[in-house]
């Protein structure tokens, strides 16, 4: 959505690519998902109050 808007900008139409951008977007996200780099907000809490005690 933020490439859409920011291509609007400039009118540029990039519709087109919208396939392909979600899944190098989804695979991304995977891939760090799965090095840890991103957590899900309840895994954070939970951790947080694990390291408390």
């Amino acid at each position: 959505m933020l490439a859409n808007q920011t291509a609007g900008i400039f009118n540029v139409d990039i519709t087109i690519y919208n396939v392909q951008i979600t899944a190098i977007s989804e695979t991304v996200l995977s891939i760090l998902g799965l090095l840890g780099i991103i957590l899900l907000p309840r895994l954070q809490k939970a951790l947080r109050t694990a390291s408390r005690h």
